[in-house]
This record gives C-alpha cells, structure tokens and sequence, in this order.
C-alpha cells in the first residue's frame, strides 16, 4: 500500500479561489457591454472563466479588441480597490508556506493585473510563480502554464501536485 502524503506543489487559481472578485468581474463586463453591445445574448450570472483573448471575439466579433481595452480600462482603474480575499486564505496560505510546499499562481487574468493583486496583498513571498493571461502562449485551461509554473522547480505534472481551482 502506497503511503499518503501532502502534495508535492499547489498550483491556486485566483479569481473565486484566493480571492473573490466575481462581482466585480461581472461589473467590468457590464462597463464593457455599456460601450459596445455584443454580437450574441450575454448570461451576465454565467460568464465564461477562460481568458478574454478566447471568449470577447465570440461575444464583440470585429470590435473585440475595443472590448477588451474598455474591459480592461474599468479593471485596472478599479482592482485593487475591490480586491476581497477568500476567508481563510490568508492563513492557508502562511501555513502552506511554513510547510515548505511550493506554492503558484495559475490564472486567466491578465498576468501583470495579477501580480500588482498578489503584491497588494503582500502575498508575493508565498508563491514560486505567478503566471496569468498572456505569459504564456497559451491561457488556461491549456496546460502550457501550469508545465511553465512546475517548471521554475523543475516539476512535471502528476498526481501528487494539486491544482486548486473553482471551476
């Protein structure tokens, strides 16, 4: 029998896991929607959690790229402000790091948005990595930077590494 021990490395998501910004996120949608009325209905309670750079060209067609950059206008003027952390993070987090288990980041929002959040929250010293959208070549759910996080220790993915997410 296989003995059971704690993960080898956490990899968190950020928006509804660490903190929770769902409300907020759903209010930078809407600030978008205001300026440009998209191209197919919107389920304001049900909105994607992959990146923009996958779902605003489906949703704003040829005016995506406008989109984003209104989207991204109500965001950076208002993140830190709204940022709510998850009860209990901030705890699992220090307890996390104490136990020497390397911890990263992994998430859909815009990568330098990310780290200001992390560093905001004077979370930094927790995480090896933080790696959101467009780091990588690829945005979740593709693997492409979760293998780029593991990476930075020289880890590959398996079971004992665990991905902690929403959704």
């Amino acid at each position: 029998m296989r003995k059971v021990t704690g993960p080898r490395a956490i990899i968190f998501d950020w928006d509804g896991v660490l903190v929770q910004s769902l409300g907020f996120i759903k209010n930078a949608f809407l600030a978008t929607i205001q300026h440009i009325k998209p191209l197919v209905p919107v389920d304001i309670e049900n909105l994607p959690t992959f990146s923009l750079r996958t779902y605003f060209p489906e949703i704003f067609g040829e005016r995506a790229k406008e989109a984003e950059k209104i989207f991204y206008e109500y965001v950076e003027t208002h993140h830190l402000q709204a940022l709510q952390t998850t009860p209990g993070a901030s705890e699992l987090l220090a307890f996390l790091h104490v136990s020497s288990c390397p911890l990263f980041v992994v998430s859909n929002k815009r990568g330098e948005l990310l780290r200001k959040e992390v560093d905001y929250l004077n979370w930094k010293e927790y995480f090896i990595g933080v790696l959101g959208a467009g780091d990588c070549a690829e945005d979740k759910p593709s693997r492409v930077p979760v293998d780029k996080a593991l990476g930075l220790v020289g880890l590959q993915p398996s079971q004992d590494i665990w991905f902690v997410g929403d959704s």
